[in-house]
């Protein structure tokens, strides 16, 4: 209706809805499109849409679907409108007859055909009538089919246009039809030449200098511009350009002229990159030209000037095709570290080929590889080729990986800073480094570090020749100098290294150095014994010798003897450690000088077993400097007190109470029942034998518990039976390993608390009188009993006369008991008498002419009772000054009775006779 604003007839069926058939059915007939305008009804009556498809085929749009599908109103709207096919429905789509009327009245319709049609020749070839471009949309297998082809040429001559490339490349076939149809008709010829330019030589001589036909073959192939009949064409611009525009190669076949041309120069070279070859003039050498060229394609660099083959960004832009291309760059680039690293950053390290190549052509580009690459073992076996130091750019994973970090060690040994802790405590990875680079031993795991094997195994493969690996193996262990080569053996730095490590390293150092001082010193303050390597004058140095021993006292062994008589050198050796290996080498003469076993024992600590027994073997009593533990020590206590019995005082208690031990020190002084343990002090069987050594010990035995004498059937024989009876047992008992007498019974535990020790009388009485026999002075230490017994007495005085002050008063006052003191002695020992007058002046009376005669037992005498003067003898009876002195000490009422006593010649003595008046 807008289309027609004054179609009143339009309008009138506008007006009606379109619900007026004969309104409707008159439009349509005068335009068939009106039938827009027609209701839902009308557009689904038959004869309506008939008349309307009728008028104008594309009307077919606006029918109901039914009719769509109805092939003879779709067959007579496609006879007027070969496109209105596309309006139909499937079935009419499908129909042969439908389908060639339409493509009959238009080409175009082919392209709504049902694709089961798209291979029907009949259909096909209605529609090349009507246009060639058909054959394009037909199926490949009537594309490529030659007799249908030669129908299609005769309904259609550009229809070879659109032949298969299989067909336009068979030239024979081609060549047949040119010779047989077609060398004049220029739509075959531009055909056939699409893949073989020589075809273009069989076209009509007229066709060939028709420059639009040459234009038109061109741009079907621009390698026909070879064939140009005339030069003209080949200096043609619009005709090279058309030319070059299908393809790039076509450049080579322009004139000098045209391929200096810039813009003719970028079209070819983006046609085909490699048209680059045959570029001219200054474009030859225009680098974005190049860099246009191999962007495109890699292998345009072959063909680029040689001064651009070297340029950076050519290069890399090559590269950025991938890496095989490394090859075909110049060796100026492929071998070019700084080219490898701009090439690797340009594209970010990831591509393997080019990471490859580029470490292989320069191993340090590895550095700029990404990280994935780096722990590439292949990649980085590339790199170690070149230089092992280059595993430091290494993942974790090649750190780890054995057979790339033994190629790294073995390119450079102080890789192995680099390898994972694993692979450094390795020991084949560790050994090809050190091998390669003995300063890498500083990189060795700390397993191997301190693996002595590994050193000797590397030192044996290298002769010792490999000084900081020597070094190294020193700290391992010094004696592995002995695997150093003799230069090494002999160098100072080296032998002073080790013997400060270990001095008996000595022992593989050169001769020359063990005659050398200063490293004699280092090695035996690191190890006293290494002195037994130095040279011989060495050994007779005393500052030599005494740094040695007293590094180590067992040093004394290798010392000369003149100098083990030394008393600082004995005292350093017998000092810790090694004081106990020392004794045996200390000059003899030094072991019985007492200030010197006191120093030993104060330069030992009492702490060496060894020192401690020999000391204490001379001098018992230096038990006290020993330390607790030597106390203790059984062996060492027996000695001592085999020395001297007294030592027991500085024996352990659990030892005190030993009864083997006390009683072998009673053995040699009965005096140490005074340090014996309080059960032991009351054993009357260590008693009676400390009694009998020395009577004095009395005074150290325990107040025993004396049992009534009738009791002494229910008792044991003595009070010893149970001491003696583990005695017995212990005696049964293997002696020990070590030489020392077996522990008691209980291990030594005290008798106390097991057992009071009971004695009867009688047992006592014995201990007593042995006691007193042995030394009169015991009597001090009895009890008041024993005291009183005249017997026992008696038998002190017998035994020391000076002990008879000691009697009981009950006994003193007995002149009888004075009688018999004195006269154990027939009266003549002075001391006897002399005790007895101290005590009872008048015991002058039993004494013999001696005493009597001994002016000082007389004048005790008359000091206890003057009276006792009538006892002396005539000679002391007649000194005035005794006889004075008796006066003195004589009351006045008896002084004159007391002068009477004196001689007949003092008697008559003035100054005696006024002393005498009252």
């Amino acid at each position: 209706l807008e289309a027609n604003p004054h179609d009143a007839l339009l309008r009138r069926v506008l007006e009606t809805g379109g619900r007026d058939r004969d309104m409707v059915l008159a439009a349509v007939m005068h335009d068939g499109l009106a039938l827009e305008l027609a209701c839902e009804e009308l557009r689904g009556d038959y004869f309506v849409v008939l008349a309307a498809v009728s008028s104008n085929g594309d009307a077919l749009r606006f029918a109901a679907n039914t009719l769509r599908e109805d092939c003879q109103i779709v067959k007579q709207a496609v006879s007027l409108s070969g496109a209105a096919l596309q309006y139909a429905s499937r079935t009419p789509k499908a129909d042969r007859e439908v389908v060639i009327a339409a493509v009959s009245q238009s080409a175009a319709a082919f392209d709504f055909a049902d694709d089961s049609l798209r291979t029907d020749r009949g259909v096909i070839r209605a529609a090349l009538s009507r246009r060639a471009a058909v054959l394009s949309d037909a199926s490949d297998e009537l594309r490529e089919d030659r007799d249908f082809l030669l129908e299609a040429l005769s309904v259609n001559s550009q229809s070879l246009l659109y032949a298969a490339d299989s067909v336009l490349r068979d030239s024979v076939w081609l060549r047949a039809v040119l010779t047989t149809l077609g060398h004049n008709n220029r739509h075959v010829v531009e055909a056939a030449i699409t893949f073989d330019d020589s075809l273009f030589l069989l076209a009509d001589e007229a066709l060939k200098v028709d420059r639009s036909f040459f234009i038109a073959c061109l741009a079907r192939n621009g390698e026909v511009l070879k064939h140009a009949p005339t030069t003209a064409l080949q200096q043609d611009r619009e005709v090279v350009w058309t030319a070059v525009k299908q393809t790039g190669r076509a450049l080579r076949y322009a004139s000098e002229e045209l391929r200096a041309d810039p813009e003719l120069a970028k079209l070819a070279v983006r046609g085909d990159p490699m048209a680059l070859e045959w570029v001219a003039g200054d474009c030859r050498r225009d680098r974005q030209l190049v860099l246009e060229a191999v962007t495109r394609d890699p292998e345009a660099i072959r063909v680029a000037a040689p001064a651009l083959q070297a340029d950076h960004a050519v290069g890399l832009a090559t590269l950025a095709h991938g890496a095989k291309h490394l090859q075909k760059l110049p060796q100026a680039l492929s071998h070019g570290p700084e080219f490898l690293a701009k090439a690797l950053i340009a594209t970010g390290g990831c591509d393997r080929d080019l990471a490859t190549a580029a470490v292989l052509q320069h191993a340090p580009n590895i550095q700029f590889l990404a990280e994935g690459l780096r722990d590439d073992r292949w990649v980085m076996f590339a790199a170690l080729n070149s230089d092992g130091m280059l595993l430091g750019f290494g993942g974790p994973s090649v750190r780890n990986d054995r057979d790339v970090v033994l190629a790294a060690v073995q390119k450079a040994g102080r890789a192995l800073d680099f390898a994972s802790e694993s692979l450094r405590n390795d020991v084949t990875v560790g050994s090809a480094a050190v091998l390669q680079d003995d300063s890498s031993v500083e990189f060795l795991g700390e397993e191997l570090k301190s693996s002595v094997p590994f050193f000797e195994d590397t030192l044996r493969a290298c002769q010792g020749s490999r000084r900081r690996l020597l070094l190294a193996a020193l700290e391992a262990d010094a004696a592995l100098l002995r695997y150093g080569s003799q230069e090494n053996r002999a160098d100072r730095n080296i032998v002073l290294e080790a013997v400060g490590l270990n001095g008996e390293a000595l022992l593989h150092a050169s001769l020359g150095l063990r005659a050398d001082r200063e490293v004699v010193f280092v090695a035996v303050h690191n190890n006293g014994l290494a002195l037994q390597f130095a040279d011989l004058a060495l050994r007779h140095d005393l500052d030599v010798v005494r740094v040695a021993v007293q590094q180590n006292g067992a040093a004394i062994r290798y010392v000369e003897p003149a100098l083990r008589s030394d008393r600082e050198i004995a005292l350093l050796a017998l000092s810790p450690p090694g004081g106990d290996q020392a004794v045996g080498f200390v000059g003899t003469a030094l072991w019985q000088d007492p200030d010197f076993l006191v120093q030993a024992m104060i330069a030992n600590g009492g702490a060496d077993r060894q020192v401690v027994l020999t000391v204490v073997g001379q001098d018992g009593l230096l038990l006290s400097m020993a330390t607790e533990t030597l106390r203790a020590d059984r062996g060492v206590v027996q000695t001592a007190i085999d020395q001297n019995g007294l030592a027991l005082e500085f024996a352990s208690e659990e030892l005190r109470q030993d009864f083997y031990l006390v009683q072998s020190a009673l053995q040699h002084c009965g005096l140490a029942l005074r340090f014996a343990s309080d059960a032991l002090r009351s054993s009357p069987t260590l008693v009676k034998l400390a009694v009998q050594q020395d009577g004095l010990s009395l005074e150290f035995m325990r107040t025993p518990l004396l049992r009534p004498p009738k009791e002494k059937s229910d008792t044991p024989e003595n009070a010893d039976s149970q001491i003696e009876q583990q005695q017995q047992q212990q005696q049964q008992q293997p002696q020990q390993q070590n030489g020392e007498p077996p522990k008691l019974l209980d291990e030594g535990k005290p008798i106390e608390g097991k057992v009071e020790v009971e004695v009867d009388a009688e047992t006592y009485r014995e201990i007593s009188r042995v006691a007193i026999e042995n030394d009169g002075r015991a009597i001090q230490f009895l009890r008041q009993e024993e005291r009183l017994d005249r017997t026992i007495v008696l038998a002190a005085v017998r035994q020391n006369g000076s002990v008879l002050d000691q009697a009981p008063q009950e006994l003193l006052q007995d002149d009888a008991f004075l009688e018999a003191a004195v006269d154990l002695s027939g009266g003549e020992d002075a001391e006897a008498v002399l005790d007895a007058v101290n005590i009872k002046g008048v015991a002058l009376r039993f004494a013999g002419p001696g005493p009597r005669a001994n002016r000082r037992v007389v004048l005790a005498a008359i000091h206890n009772d003057p009276f006792s003067l009538r006892y002396a003898s005539d000679v002391l009876k007649d000194d005035k000054a005794l006889v004075l002195e008796a006066l003195r000490h004589t009351p006045s009422a008896s002084k004159r009775a007391l002068l009477e006593l004196a001689s007949d010649r003092l008697q008559q003595d003035v100054a005696l006779v006024v002393e005498s008046l009252p």
